[in-house]
């Protein structure tokens, strides 16, 4: 398990955004986007919060993504409970299986807005 430290990932060249780390370990896959990340059968990907506000709304996600990441449980994440922090994320945070090679280092390092 990973203290819970926004990152910054990247998916595609020059698009970065912020994200905490749920699972450190790639036991994680997301069968479409939008769904719920589910335990893997191979290596597979991390489980990360996502925060994902539209421009002009960056503040309010990386807010939304610290307050999701604090109430999160000290304990490794299981099926049932990912289920249930999806359930009850706020509107600008998704929960989703990222590649390893995705995650670049500190969020607070990466930009000059970081909060």
């Amino acid at each position: 398990m990973t203290t819970h430290h926004v990152q910054v990932a990247s998916l595609t060249a020059g698009t970065l955004f912020p994200v905490v780390v749920l699972d450190d370990h790639p036991r994680w896959t997301q069968p479409t986007a939008g769904a719920v990340p589910e335990p893997a059968a191979h290596s597979a990907g991390l489980l990360v919060l996502r925060a994902t506000a539209p421009a002009g709304r960056a503040s309010d996600g990386l807010a939304q993504l610290h307050d999701a990441a604090d109430r999160l449980p000290a304990t490794p994440p299981t099926a049932e409970t990912v289920v249930e922090l999806h359930r009850r994320l706020p509107p600008y945070v998704q929960a989703v299986a990222l590649p390893a090679p995705a995650l670049y280092g500190p969020w607070t390092e990466r930009t000059s807005t970081a909060a």
